[in-house]
């Protein structure tokens, strides 16, 4: 039988014990057994008060894990990839621009989407009455080739970035998975506890994910220093 840490958030437990997790189940298995993290949960049982702040320390551990573990692109491939959105979003505008396909913005809803904002016979309405309700609701609405044109200018720019913008971490550092980890999850800790928590960042970091980090390494990420 599994014998978890008395010091291990309730609310884990249950969610490992009911096996209600699909992403993730081994993480939490080491997190709640090991006793290296019986000073990380009480560290962070003074920070959370409720299973949703469990469950969702816990989604944004395991998400991060899982973007940490992806291959960075080159700044060259990322701003190549930038361009040719722009370049596809411009042939597109222009091919549709005027014609029958360049309707307004509210015709790409769903009839789900419609339902939830106000007409459950959103597919029961001709033209003119989904015209009536859409512009009842923003008296202004871009067409297709609109948001294909804005596509295209956003696109553009952040190929322009792309050689030139922070990134969380640069492709040539030592131990790139784990500095992106340890920088995402106090960058986490920061907005949600407004501290780092370095000392958790890192134990959950060694325990949960294997990782070979130190405090020091840590803080270090935290202040966006590389190793």
């Amino acid at each position: 039988m599994m014998k978890y840490l008395q010091s291990a958030p309730e609310p884990l437990v249950k969610l490992h014990r009911e096996k209600k997790i699909n992403n993730g189940r081994d993480i939490l298995e080491r997190l709640l057994t090991d006793p290296a993290m019986n000073n990380t949960w009480r560290a962070l049982g003074r920070k959370i008060t409720d299973r949703k702040g469990w469950e969702a320390l816990f989604k944004e551990i395991v998400f991060i894990s899982r973007q940490a573990k992806r291959r960075l692109p080159s700044r060259r491939a990322t701003r190549d990839s930038f361009s040719d959105i722009a370049i596809q979003a411009r042939k597109l505008a222009k091919s549709i621009v005027g014609g029958r396909l360049d309707r307004l913005a509210y015709e790409l809803f769903s009839a789900d989407t419609m339902a939830v904002i106000g007409a459950p016979d959103w597919s029961d309405r001709d033209a003119m009455q989904r015209s009536a309700f859409a512009h009842s609701l923003v008296p202004v609405w871009p067409s297709f080739s609109d948001l294909l044109r804005e596509l295209e200018a956003q696109a553009g720019q952040l190929a322009e970035r792309a050689m030139t913008e922070r990134r969380l971490v640069e492709r040539n550092k030592h131990k790139p998975e784990a500095l992106y980890f340890a920088r995402a999850l106090t960058a986490y800790c920061i907005d949600e506890f407004a501290s780092p928590l370095c000392r958790p960042v890192t134990d959950i970091a060694t325990v949960g994910l294997g990782y070979d980090v130190t405090e020091d390494f840590v803080k270090k990420a935290a202040k966006g220093r590389g190793t």
